[in-house]
């Protein structure tokens, strides 16, 4: 009996053990047929991907054609405005010379009167022209009445960095009340000058031209010992640095 019963007990378990590897089997085909179906999916939806590429693609071949068909038109209709202003132009020309060969033949005698003037200009215009080649060159020193002259001194000398070119004033010894002040008095008054020529003015450090705060015929103040004296065309005259300038006096 007890061998019996191990005899059953073996059969269910081989029974048990069979029917556990067929349902394993069941699950890894079911598997199996799972992925098939997934990798199917995906080759289907990679193949509608290349579709829509491709519709894309076409597309955009067809918006490209499109705009170069639009230009095309627009070339071809700049070529037709062009040629109708042509059109006009000539049409305006021919009128033009038709209107001239009218009044060409209502007024003949006005042609030999307009001959004859041309001809009597011609001289005069050839020697507006022998004027212009040879232009007179202007002098630098301008005379005046009998004895005044008049330098340009911008033509004659131009002044470097912030030098001032300028004319000395006679001061008098003599005050306005009527009182001599002595070679040796303590407090002198200023000298005087007028400006003839100022230069382009200095260059700081970042190379800008610092413009002058001096114009030409301003009268300056200047120190005794400034600057360097010197004559130029018979004049006595003054070269100074801006800064040795005092001020400015009305």
């Amino acid at each position: 009996m007890a061998s019996a019963k191990k005899k059953r007990k073996k059969a269910k378990k081989k029974v048990t053990k069979k029917v556990a590897k067929k349902k394993t089997t069941k699950k890894k085909a079911k598997k199996k047929v799972a992925k098939k179906k997934s990798t199917k999916k995906k080759a289907k939806k990679k193949v509608a991907k290349k579709k829509s590429t491709k519709k894309k693609a076409k597309k955009k071949v067809a918006k490209k054609k499109t705009t170069k068909k639009k230009a095309k038109k627009k070339v071809a209709k700049k070529k037709a405005t062009k040629k109708k202003a042509k059109k006009k132009v000539a049409k305006k020309k021919t009128t033009k010379k038709k209107a001239k060969k009218k009044v060409a033949k209502k007024k003949p005698s006005k042609k030999k009167v307009t001959k004859t003037r041309t001809k009597s200009k011609k001289p005069a215009a050839k020697a507006k022209l022998n004027k212009k080649v040879s232009p007179a060159k202007q002098p630098l020193i301008k005379m005046q009445g009998r004895d005044k002259k008049v330098i340009d001194w911008d033509k004659f000398l131009t002044p470097l960095d912030d030098r001032v070119l300028v004319a000395k004033k006679e001061t008098s010894d003599k005050t306005a009340g009527g009182i001599f002040i002595p070679n040796s008095a303590s407090i002198k008054a200023p000298n005087k000058g007028k400006v003839l020529c100022v230069g382009r003015g200095a260059r700081n450090k970042k190379g800008q031209i610092k413009l002058m705060d001096v114009n030409v015929g301003d009268d300056i103040l200047f120190g005794d010992y400034a600057g360097t004296d010197m004559n130029l065309q018979g004049e006595d005259v003054l070269i100074l640095r801006e800064s040795d300038i005092l001020g400015v006096y009305s």
